[in-house]
Order: C-alpha cells, then sequence, then structure tokens
C-alpha cells in the first residue's frame, strides 16, 4: 500500500467535508498531529479507525486502500489490487516478525520458562512452518481485508499459504453435502507456481447471503491473481427460505502435505439452525454420526 498517496488522499477527502485537521480528529477521538502524520504519509490510521474514517470523509475501505476515488464499475477489480497489496505487505512483515522472533527466541532460551512459552507461541502461529495454509487472524491488521470483501449480504474468510519450491501447483475444491451425505465434489480452480513468489500469498472466498453464490480469489506475493465467480453455495431457492447461515474456519496452521486435500471454510446452511463443525472435522463427522445440518460447502486446498 502507497502510504503518501492513501495520506494525500485522506487530506483531500477531509477538505472535500470541510473539515480542519482539529475538527476530524475530535470525530475520531484522535489528535491533530495524529491526523497530520496520516496526511503526511507517515503512517496510517489504526486499524480501528478505519471504517470511522471512511464514514467520516465518505470514502470506502477500498478507496482507502487505492488512495482514490474508484467508479463503481471498477470496484472488483480493485479489491483485487488491494488483496495483492496486503500480500505483498503480509510477506514483507512476515520476514521482519521472523527476525524479531529469532532474536526473542535466543534472549528467552536463558529463561527456560521463557523458553517453553516461545515455542509453543511460535509453533501455534505457525512462523516457522515451512509449508502451511492459516486463517487470518482477527486481530491482525491485515484482516481489515475481511471488511473490504464483505457486505451487508456478504461474507470473506481470508487465508495465508505458503509453501517451498517442492510445490508448483495450489488448487481450491469444493464440496457439497446435503443432508451430510456428500453429493458433489469438483476443482473450482488451478494456479501453477510460475513464479518463485507465487509460492506465498492469499486465499479469498467471498460469499454472498443473498445470491447464494460465492467468488474464489487468490493473490501471490508473485504478483498473480485469479479469481472465480459465480461459485454456487447453494440454490437460490433455499437461500430464500428462512433458516440460518454461518461460515467456519480452521483455527489453527495446516500443515500443507504434498496432494493432501487440506479443509479451509465450510458453509453452513439448516431451516431448523446448524451445527457448525470445524472444516476439519466435517468429512469424518459426517461420515461417522451424519448431521442435521441441511446443506454444507465445504471448501479444501491442494499443494501438488
Amino acid at each position: 500500500m502507497d502510504q503518501i498517496k492513501i495520506g494525500r488522499f485522506i487530506a483531500q477527502k477531509r477538505k472535500d467535508a470541510g473539515l480542519t485537521q482539529v475538527q476530524l480528529a475530535e470525530k475520531l477521538g484522535v489528535t491533530d498531529k495524529s491526523v497530520s502524520k496520516w496526511e503526511r504519509g507517515i503512517c496510517l490510521p489504526d486499524v480501528s479507525l478505519y471504517q470511522r474514517l471512511c464514514g467520516e470523509l465518505g470514502m470506502t475501505l477500498n478507496e482507502f486502500f487505492a488512495g482514490e476515488t474508484i467508479d463503481k464499475s471498477e470496484i472488483e477489480a480493485r479489491s483485487e489490487e488491494n488483496i495483492l497489496g496486503v500480500a505483498r505487505d503480509g510477506s514483507n512483515k512476515r520476514n521482519k516478525l521472523k527476525k524479531i522472533i529469532i532474536v526473542l527466541s535466543v534472549a528467552l532460551a536463558v529463561l527456560a520458562a521463557g523458553t517453553i512459552f516461545a515455542v509453543h507461541f511460535i509453533k501455534e502461529q505457525g512462523y516457522f512452518m515451512n509449508n502451511y495454509v492459516r486463517a487470518y487472524d482477527l486481530n491482525d491488521s491485515e484482516a481489515t481485508m475481511k471488511t473490504i470483501l464483505s457486505g451487508n449480504d456478504a461474507d470473506a474468510q481470508l487465508f495465508k499459504y505458503d509453501v517451498d519450491d517442492n510445490y508448483k501447483s495450489l488448487t481450491i475444491d469444493m464440496d457439497v453435502y446435503e443432508k451430510g451425505k456428500l453429493v458433489k465434489s469438483e476443482g473450482e480452480m488451478g494456479i501453477p507456481f510460475e513464479d518463485p513468489a507465487d509460492r506465498k500469498g492469499i486465499i479469498a472466498i467471498t460469499g454472498n447471503h443473498e445470491t447464494g453464490e460465492a467468488v474464489i480469489t487468490v493473490a501471490t506475493s508473485g504478483g498473480t491473481i485469479a479469481s472465480v465467480s459465480n461459485v454456487t453455495l447453494i440454490d437460490k431457492k433455499d437461500m430464500a427460505n428462512e433458516g440460518t447461515f454461518c461460515w467456519t474456519s480452521i483455527t489453527q496452521p495446516a500443515d500443507a502435505a504434498k496432494d493432501q486435500s487440506i479443509p479451509m471454510a465450510a458453509f453452513y446452511q439448516g431451516k431448523e439452525g446448524v451445527n457448525a463443525l470445524s472444516p476439519e472435522m466435517v468429512p469424518e463427522e459426517y461420515e461417522k454420526v451424519g448431521t442435521d445440518n441441511d446443506h454444507t460447502t465445504l471448501f479444501t486446498c491442494r499443494f501438488e
């Protein structure tokens, strides 16, 4: 993301709204010095302020990240560009974080208790896993992309992946269950790793509760963007019926073993409510004990 460009855009939108830096700061509960820093591109606002700032200045989150006004016809394309920007920024931040963790781990090694805590934390977060897929941390500023992709009738599930040079491609698959019985299984999209940087990136699955469809987007750190639209989650007539709809995502980093199907996200629908399981539990649980869920769509990925 271009902080200088975003800062200039904030300044222009503030002036368009007829606000001084002091007035905007008061509305957001920050100091005018903070607003000045944003507008000069020294830093970005705290992620907790993004939506309030956009609301006060009459801009969308997509426009905020792009640093310019976006025509409605360009929204989908610019959303993909923003995903790509976050993928690149996230990769750079992650490399810096690894170096910091290494230094901290060495320091903590002097204390046994500290070492145990550090190792546990590092493993849980997947920082030193060579090949993995993990859901975005909801406390991570990058998770703001979830809000960008989600609307009143949409919900986005976001994942990071990182694999080594033994892997040549990524495939996203979808399994559909009706009353716990697998009725359809198909590949939705495949991404060849043509650039070494393609082996790191973001997977976004955005479901629309109104249309019953989803969009799958993959943005690699190498600059590749692939997207599949109009993926059927559930028949529109079933979406129109009253009931419960919800998503679940993996909660821990998953080992991206070669040719292994890795559950990432599950979409549930039930007229009388749903029993929402973690995605990795769906295949085995449904086969063993079944479910009362009327409909389940399971999204998985494979690295080959």
